[in-house]
């Protein structure tokens, strides 16, 4: 049985934070290797956190509805302003993107594609992104709509 996901916010940006904070711990000779390890600590248990329990989402903030594959393979619309979770794939101006596992997009005004979060994009970009051709059967409603 699939495990429901529960976490709604992003916990990547708190990654983030945790990276930016080691990566100064480190370089400052004022602060403790202590003190970097705990830094690190927390960007790995929240990164774990993240990818095990949250929520793939994406925000319209466009002016035009998009086309969103949901996780239960469902296509539906998303209105401009509207917020919709657990998803696989979005399409934008005829083109599909695919959003991985645990990753908040919001989409733009200008129908770009904005991921708020260091360690989002770097998932988005290893795991989904743009897709050219069909990845399995479930995706041939969201390349034909």
């Amino acid at each position: 049985m699939k495990t429901k996901r529960f976490i709604k916010i992003d916990l990547y940006i708190l990654c983030d934070i945790m990276l930016m904070l080691s990566i100064v711990f480190f370089f400052t000779k004022k602060i403790d290797l202590q003190l970097t390890s705990f830094a690190i600590i927390i960007l790995g248990v929240s990164g774990f956190i993240q990818a095990t329990f949250g929520q793939t989402s994406v925000k319209n903030n466009s002016n035009k509805p998009i086309k969103v594959k949901l996780e239960n393979k469902n296509l539906i619309n998303v209105e401009p302003q509207t917020k919709v979770s657990q998803i696989k794939g979005i399409k934008i101006e005829n083109k599909v993107y695919k959003i991985p596992n645990n990753v908040h997009v919001s989409i733009t005004k200008n129908d770009k594609i904005c991921i708020y979060s260091f360690s989002g994009y770097l998932v988005y970009k290893v795991r989904g992104g743009k897709q050219k051709q069909v990845p399995n059967s479930s995706w041939n409603k969201l390349f034909e709509a």
